[in-house]
């Protein structure tokens, strides 16, 4: 074992995560050891941890790593990402020393209240839309363009849109297929999602363009969105992205592929479908991961839907003859009833 330890059982843990977690995961979590190892290093130096060996770390180790981030202003988000990572490697390593130290020490567990990130402005997905007639019969821009429209209206995940295949669209019934959903394998299950009219003009120029895109270059590979470079014919992550700048530079807006999702999620609550069927399109498992962190009903349409029941719906007396309305009850008890609401609120 080397001076400094850290990065080779780091190899080790990530050896066996390999291929279980998504590519994009993966390159984060070697950024975070890697970053990690250094502090380490530094604290060592300044003797202020006894070791730079997970397998052999203390609670006060953790705690010297945990104060070091915070004195450098990293977000409680930032933290508690730290701690995850710190928490695998350590148990991989048969060292409980995390969980001793955040019971020795709570008030280093960095407090992160969970809330649901924005959705696409109107204005920017409106924009996309009314850009789709004109524009111009280019690969780049009609394949980019086609793509960040499939990920905005039918709400698929990276992973999902990468391995999707030609015949994954139905242009018949224009509905798409995630075949490769996350979890694929284990808890994840394939579905079925419709492809608004929308999008599909250019969902169809984009398949036109793709069978001579083929015929062009010699390439027969299934993939929708296919790579004539990569072994497997499928573009990566990093490409993706690269094709998504393209439509950002052409408006002037910005995003990224967890926006789009959260966008497809809020318009399909905003038009009052149930929260269920918005699950269900955006293959969650329950009704809590998408309320929690993609799409909720907004307060402004619970306000709007919540007028008035109470007058359709008015308490009931006693013998159960139902009054005139909430009005009419308060009155007979000389109470004004936005005066009562705002006594009990």
């Amino acid at each position: 074992m080397s001076r400094y330890p850290f990065p080779e059982f780091v190899g080790q843990y990530l050896e066996t995560v390999g291929g279980v977690i998504s590519p994009l995961t993966f390159e984060d979590v070697q950024r975070r050891y890697s970053r990690q190892s250094k502090i380490f290093i530094v604290l060592k130096n300044e003797g202020k941890v006894s070791t730079t060996s997970p397998q052999r770390f203390t609670p006060e180790d953790i705690r010297a790593f945990l104060l070091y981030r915070k004195n450098l202003g990293a977000s409680p988000t930032d933290l508690r990402k730290d701690i995850s990572a710190l928490r695998a490697l350590c148990d991989f390593c048969n060292n409980t020393c995390v969980s001793k130290c955040l019971i020795k020490y709570p008030m280093l567990k960095p407090r992160v209240k969970d809330g649901r990130l924005p959705s696409m402005p109107r204005s920017d997905y409106q924009a996309i839309i009314d850009r789709l007639p004109s524009v111009p019969r280019d690969w780049y821009l009609v394949r980019a363009y086609a793509m960040v429209c499939l990920f905005v209206f039918t709400g698929t995940r990276t992973k999902e849109l990468r391995l999707a295949n030609i015949r994954d669209v139905n242009v018949h019934t224009w509905e798409l297929e995630i075949l490769h959903p996350k979890g694929e394998g284990s808890y994840g299950d394939a579905r079925t999602v419709p492809i608004p009219p929308s999008i599909r003009g250019i969902v169809s120029l984009y398949l036109d363009m793709r069978k001579e895109w083929a015929i062009e270059y010699g390439i027969d590979v299934p993939a929708l969105f296919p790579s004539y470079e990569s072994r497997d014919g499928y573009l990566s992550d990093k490409t993706m992205r690269i094709i998504r700048k393209i439509v950002e530079d052409d408006l002037g807006i910005q995003f990224d592929f967890r926006m789009c999702r959260r966008t497809f999620g809020q318009q399909y609550i905003d038009a009052q479908l149930n929260v269920e069927s918005v699950s269900i399109l955006m293959g969650h498992a329950s009704t809590k991961t998408t309320e929690k962190h993609y799409c909720r009903q907004k307060n402004r349409v619970a306000i709007e839907n919540a007028k008035g029941v109470w007058d359709l719906n008015p308490p009931t007396k006693k013998g159960g003859q139902n009054s005139a309305g909430l009005s009419e009850w308060c009155s007979h008890r000389d109470l004004n009833p936005s005066r009562s609401l705002e006594r009990a609120s």
